[in-house]
């Protein structure tokens, strides 16, 4: 059967036929291929005598294609068993030889991980690598539709379709059924399809093989592998019974059990192949520009999922999509699978996490969007590929049945629409009697022209960066970071590199290639020092866990500096909280050292730790983090982490009341100790363990106080909105007590306890017998009273804007493999963070408590032009800009005299 093969960059195509090969030419195949493997193992053998001569000698001997044809020739002169084979087939050997060796060289110079690398050649053993025979034009011929190899070799070729062109080589292979194929390289064929005007966006899965934003192109999974299980199952069970001991010869039986099971998995394998290239054949027919999540299905390899992602076949569909595209001349665009399932491909909104497996159904709580979850990923996938039409001007994902079409062309000059059999396009003006913004004038009349050396996008780095240098930053890092040592000079002026990564995340730069927005247009006018992206990369690289402590001390006194020369913390001086909480960050990357699958099923994370210091009148700043591997448990390292923090607020003059408040990960007693030695307050969550439970049923019922929330606040469990609930208090409970006494903790157990509303309170027309309470206690030792602590308490959820400010900006992406260079780019974003945050602090007191997303958009965000006169510059800022009365009270404070 033919099967054409992927096209290559030269514009060519593999075209596979089965032969029928009689007993003279399977013997004589046999026999060449005994001469070509006997080659590639003295290939093997003097690679590995060289290597070993330049180890012990130091020489630089080599042994590429030009020594082994030597080699080759020297030995067919004193052979005469393999002057009777064919030297095309021959040399071909080590033409693949010489290029599998130098793949192997090139990983191990670009050091790639060890199990990415493609390995040094090997020995072929004869009863396990399969006969495979390789010529060149000058090799092979065909005549009377038979292929004639070198060496009288003839071979009957079942022609299942007639080659398009002359073949340029050949392969002759045998497969593990015990069949013989050849395969020949020709120029691919094109053959262009007529226009749709239709596109498509295919969202991989394990459910659907593949779900399209059109249901008539949907590709359900095939289950082939699984229709065949009991067969499969069957020649298991006769492979094991029949397995010879070590060291005897495979009977009959044993190798018939082998041949029928190769049988069934090849026959598999052709059904997985034809199902996908049918669907592409439909998918690459009916639309003329494709939006393919680039999805590589390897890791479900180590899953639950695993064997239903194999029998899905993923990559063969995917591989036969992009082939069929390249035939026909479809536009075949491949998307970045990250984060496709968490955004909306309406409004474009991203959800805070990512959604578990078992959740089907995708609702945006920005829009309000509901739709099948591997719908909205296929819809995201024509967004990001800029395919979708409702990117274009005044378009929307559903319009209503009457609206017009508009055009949006792609880059082929096809107009497309959603495949649905209808015209999507925008509602007309007169229909709605609404107007739209417009063009001023004509796109002839309009060009553009990045030319201007006097611009800048980014005019808020300049009061922002006069307060880290006010507040020391540069010095702090000269001071504190040393890497010595370090290769390339990457140790070497690190104020200035750390300076300019906290610039680039200042202006919102989350990857280190995103910190090249520093130098564009007059930013080397305005600021000294900035730092390639490859520079500050080499940088990051170069960290090591002491290097990492060095810039904790940095943010440490960075942020006191901030807390003395800004209002960053109001009434801190009376009573100050420290909130401390852990996060996971998805990562893709494989290679990324530290990440593991932890919490979640099936991803790979790292797992920051965050400690976060606020007043009753201000927004959190971070006090202290810590990155940690996926695996990590949350209460990891926290006694010394809680330590750290505790004498951070104190540097940044928290002086009065402290109190640390976690949730139920930390509820150990060195967290509890480590408050006490600091002389803090603590409000930890506890938890429902046994001696809780007991504590909680002894509470009398007189001894509950209704309170109202004045918002409704969510339910941690169920995510439904109280609004009120009923608050106790337990005096002097001891918590710890299987511990040594000199460990255990005797303070106020206060108990929250709300209506548990997964259970309603009426089922059919009989009332509840007695109410269903879900309870949170929490176990403290502020003063306050019982509603006040509580109340305070349950503030500690501020943690988590904090938390999503930082996966909203420069922690989107942990940009480096390297462990330590994330846990570098972890502080400096710290650094950044409080540094916005005092920005605010000193502009408004909007803008004391607005989010950082906030501050760049309304602060930093704004374009200016600047002019020279008498050595001095002036910004020249947007007319009517809307925050610039705000802007120019952080100008001229920070630029005024220290106050």
């Amino acid at each position: 059967m033919m099967t054409p093969g992927e096209v290559d960059e030269a514009g060519h195509a593999r075209y596979t036929y089965r032969l029928r090969v009689s007993s003279t030419a399977r013997a004589a195949l046999l026999a060449e291929w005994d001469r070509c493997r006997w080659i590639w193992n003295e290939c093997v053998a003097k690679s590995k005598a060289v290597h070993v001569h330049n180890k012990t000698t130091g020489e630089k001997r080599t042994c590429g294609p030009a020594q082994l044809d030597r080699m080759l020739t020297e030995a067919r002169e004193r052979t005469p068993w393999l002057r009777e084979g064919s030297s095309v087939a021959q040399q071909q050997v080590i033409r693949d030889f010489g290029k599998s060796r130098a793949k192997a060289h090139k990983d191990i110079r670009e050091r790639l991980p060890q199990r990415q690398r493609a390995g040094m050649p090997k020995w072929k053993k004869k009863r396990e690598a399969l006969p495979t025979l390789n010529c060149t034009r000058r090799g092979f011929r065909l005549r009377d539709d038979r292929l004639h190899l070198a060496g009288g070799i003839v071979l009957t070729v079942v022609w299942s379709r007639e080659l398009p062109a002359q073949p340029s080589s050949v392969r002759v292979y045998q497969d593990g059924v015990g069949h013989w194929y050849c395969s020949f390289v020709v120029p691919a064929e094109v053959q262009p399809l007529p226009r749709t005007g239709r596109v498509l966006g295919v969202d991989w899965g394990v459910k659907e093989t593949a779900t399209t934003t059109s249901d008539a192109h949907d590709l359900p999974h095939a289950q082939h592998g699984r229709k065949a299980q009991a067969e499969l199952t069957r020649y298991d069970r006769m492979t094991a019974r029949r397995r010879p001991k070590k060291g005897q010869a495979a009977s009959k039986g044993y190798r018939e059990a082998r041949k029928w099971r190769a049988r069934t998995y090849a026959k598999i394998a052709r059904q997985r192949q034809d199902t996908g290239r049918k669907w592409a054949k439909k998918a690459v027919t009916d639309h003329d520009a494709i939006a393919v999540e680039d999805f590589r299905p390897k890791f479900l390899a180590k899953s639950s999922m695993a064997r239903k992602a194999a029998d899905a076949a993923i990559g063969a569909t995917k591989k036969a999509l992009i082939e069929m595209g390249r035939k026909h001349e479809r536009d075949i665009r491949l998307v970045h699978p990250a984060h496709t399932t968490m955004d909306c491909a309406s409004c474009g909104a991203r959800t805070k996490h990512a959604l578990p497996l078992s959740e089907r159904t995708y609702t945006c709580t920005t829009c309000g969007a509901v739709s099948p979850r591997d719908k909205n990923s296929a819809r995201v996938m024509l967004v990001r590929a800029g395919l979708n039409p409702a990117g274009a001007e005044g378009l929307s994902l559903d319009p209503p049945s009457n609206s017009r079409f508009r055009a949006w062309t792609c880059r082929r000059g096809c107009p497309l629409s959603w495949d649905d059999g209808t015209s999507y396009g925008s509602t007309s003006t007169e229909q709605e009697n609404t107007r739209e913004m417009q063009s001023s004038h004509a796109a002839s009349a309009v060009s553009a022209a990045f030319d201007d050396t006097n611009l800048v996008a980014y005019a808020g780095l300049v009061p922002v960066m006069r307060l880290a240098e006010r507040c020391g930053l540069a010095r702090l890092a000269a001071e504190k970071v040393k890497l010595t040592g370090a290769k390339n000079s990457a140790g070497a002026a690190a104020d200035a590199k750390v300076t300019s990564i906290v610039a680039g995340m200042v202006a919102g730069a989350d990857s280190i290639d995103d910190l090249d927005v520093l130098r564009h247009g007059a930013m080397p006018t305005l600021f000294g020092g900035i730092r390639a992206p490859s520079t500050l990369g080499t940088f990051l690289r170069a960290f090591t866990h002491g290097h990492a402590l060095q810039l904790h001390a940095v943010h440490r006194r960075f942020l006191a500096a901030l807390a003395t020369h800004t209002p960053l913390l109001p009434g801190s001086a009376e009573k100050a909280f420290i909130d401390v909480d852990s996060t996971h960050k998805r990562v893709y990357g494989r290679a990324k050292q530290g990440a593991e699958y932890g919490r979640f099923k099936g991803v790979r994370t790292l797992h920051p730790l965050l400690a976060t210091i606020c007043t009753p009148r201000s927004r959190p700043v971070i006090a202290g983090v810590r990155m940690r591997r996926g695996k990590s448990a949350d209460s990891r390292g926290a006694p010394k982490f809680v330590s750290e923090a505790l004498a951070t607020a104190a540097e940044a003059g928290c002086t009065g009341m402290r109190i640390l408040r976690a949730d139920s990960q930390f509820y150990n007693a060195g967290v509890i100790a480590a408050c006490r030695r600091a002389g803090s307050h603590f409000s930890i969550t506890t938890g429902m363990n046994p001696s809780i439970k007991r504590a909680v049923h002894s509470i009398p019922d007189q001894a509950w106080q209704q309170i109202t929330y004045p918002t409704a606040v969510p339910d941690p469990e169920t995510g439904e909105l109280i609004s009120d609930a009923e608050v106790a208090e337990i005096p002097a409970y001891t918590a710890f007590a299987s511990r040594k006494k000199a460990e255990q903790v005797t303070a106020r157990l206060i108990v929250r306890r709300v209506r548990d509303l997964a259970k309603p309170a009426v089922v059919g027309e009989q009332g509840e017998l007695f109410p269903v309470w879900r309870y949170h206690p929490f176990i403290t030792d502020n003063p306050a009273q019982t509603l006040q602590a509580e109340r305070e308490h349950r503030h500690h959820a501020v943690v988590e804007q904090v938390i999503a400010d930082s996966k909203a900006s420069a922690l989107a992406h942990l940009p480096s493999g390297h462990f330590n260079a994330n846990a570098a780019w972890l502080t400096l974003w710290a650094v950044a963070y409080n540094l916005l945050r005092a920005t605010g602090a000193l502009t408004s007191a909007f803008h004391a408590k607005a989010t950082t997303a906030t501050l760049r958009a309304h602060l930093v965000h704004v374009p200016a032009r600047i002019a020279r006169s008498a050595r001095r510059i002036t910004l020249h800022l947007p007319h009517n800009w809307p925050w610039q009365h705000a802007w120019t009270h952080l100008f001229d404070t920070i630029h005024g005299p220290a106050g």
